[in-house]
């Protein structure tokens, strides 16, 4: 009997009908009923429409975010407040929003060394001499917080400068400088101004801190310390007859 035949007869006899298999197949499963569920593909057809959908409103997020920082339009606001808690939820609206479109001044931190010998060195940190680019970085997001921080911290900050400086050199005095580099504008760029120019440097004394002192504790100067500091210097002004 063939294997056609073996097949009309079982299904005239009402049983399950097979599928013939390839007799030079070695596998252990021979027959198939062809009555068996076919494993259908929708879940993976959803899963995959679903997956695209994400990536497209992720790469719209991503877009609308440092678009819609001012001055923007109020359709790309608009856009932004559709997209805020997905980012807010994932941290993807960073505050500096993407460093555009105005960046704004950074902040260095210039210093004078002065060593037991009299010798002395200067230096500015964050510098291109540090590396690789991520100790860079860490220099500077710590001048950036000397500058945008808290104003009750910075004399910590400031001597915590100080006393590293001192620390990692050797030196027994150290005086500090906040060196503000402002950016250019677009109209000084095309007139030929670098970005470096002496002009966008801003200096600011922070002040000379002696090694000794800086490993005390911390006091810092309340307001009746310092009227008792002035008032030396008021006496001295009178006797010179100045108002």
């Amino acid at each position: 009997m063939t294997t056609h035949d073996s097949i009309q007869q079982s299904e005239s006899a009402g049983s399950p009908s097979f599928v013939p298999t390839n007799p030079d197949d070695d596998s252990d499963t021979d027959e198939f009923p062809v009555d068996s569920p076919i494993p259908r593909h929708g879940l993976k057809r959803k899963a995959f429409l679903l997956l695209n959908v994400w990536l497209a409103f992720h790469l719209f997020a991503i877009v609308i975010c440092p678009a819609s920082v001012e001055p923007s339009s109020p359709l790309l606001q608009a856009g932004f407040e559709l997209v805020a808690p997905y980012l807010h939820l994932l941290y993807l609206d960073h505050g500096f929003h993407f460093f555009a479109p105005d960046p704004g001044a950074s902040t260095l931190v210039a210093y004078s060394l002065e060593f037991p010998d009299g010798s002395m060195k200067t230096g500015r940190f964050p510098n291109r001499e540090i590396y690789p680019r991520l100790f860079y970085h860490r220099h500077f997001m710590l001048t950036e917080f000397l500058g945008n921080g808290p104003e009750e911290i910075q004399p910590l900050v400031e001597r915590a400068f100080a006393r590293n400086l001192c620390r990692e050199t050797g030196a027994t005095r150290v005086s500090l400088i906040r060196v503000v580099h402002d950016t250019a504008s677009v109209a000084d760029v095309r007139g030929g101004m670098t970005l470096n120019d002496p002009s966008l440097f801003t200096e600011t004394p922070l002040g000379t801190y002696i090694a000794e002192e800086l490993s005390r504790p911390f006091e810092p100067k309340t307001g009746a310390s310092q009227t008792a500091a002035e008032t030396p210097s008021a006496g001295v002004d009178e006797q010179k007859g100045t108002p």
